[in-house]
């Protein structure tokens, strides 16, 4: 098992975190291939507005006596495979948790960001426009939090008010005021 570059005591892996001690004794995890991507992808309508494909997820253990199966919205977010650019990694996850077959040409805006000052993570961010595109039936990795997982297209409106929401998931908020700017 590979040690960080930082020489942080590795304490556990598995397929997909690994979790690290450093130095001083503080305690983190990092995503396997510890960047992430998120992507937010949009189509406009005929009188100009734009709506947005919410991803409403499971996020366990957020609150106290949270319901297991409490979703969340966010962008259509994933982690990185084996010599993975972000890019292929954005058009990879839009096909598998959307149904999306988008390309390059799909692509409005890119945004890097950190994940928080706790993790070792950079958050690539994608803005896609899938107007007049269709989709296919999502091919999810199977697990029981992408099959509990749906998709919602949203107004402007619509999302504007879940951002404003106090209790979110920081990457949808970040992504829409950023193509909104």
């Amino acid at each position: 098992m590979k040690k960080q570059a930082n020489l942080d005591k590795l304490l556990f892996s598995s397929s997909r975190i690994n979790v690290y001690e450093t130095e001083q004794g503080i305690i983190y995890a990092q995503r396997r291939n510890k960047d992430s991507i998120a992507a937010l992808c949009y189509r406009k309508n005929a009188d100009g507005s734009k709506d947005y494909l919410i991803r409403f997820q499971p996020l366990i253990q957020l609150e106290e006596n949270q319901a297991w199966n409490k979703l969340f919205p966010c962008p259509i977010t994933g982690s990185f495979e084996e010599n993975e650019t972000p890019l292929n990694v954005a058009l990879r996850e839009v096909f598998e948790e959307a149904g999306y077959k988008i390309t390059e040409k799909n692509l409005v805006n890119t945004f890097k960001f950190f994940a928080t000052t706790q993790m070792n993570e950079t958050v690539y961010g994608f803005i896609f426009d899938i107007t007049n595109m269709n989709n296919t039936e999502p091919e999810t990795d199977g697990s029981l939090m992408e099959k509990i997982s749906k998709n919602v297209w949203m107004s402007l409106q619509e999302v504007k008010k879940i951002c404003e929401n106090n209790n979110n998931l920081a990457s949808l908020p970040l992504l829409f005021y950023l193509d909104n700017k």
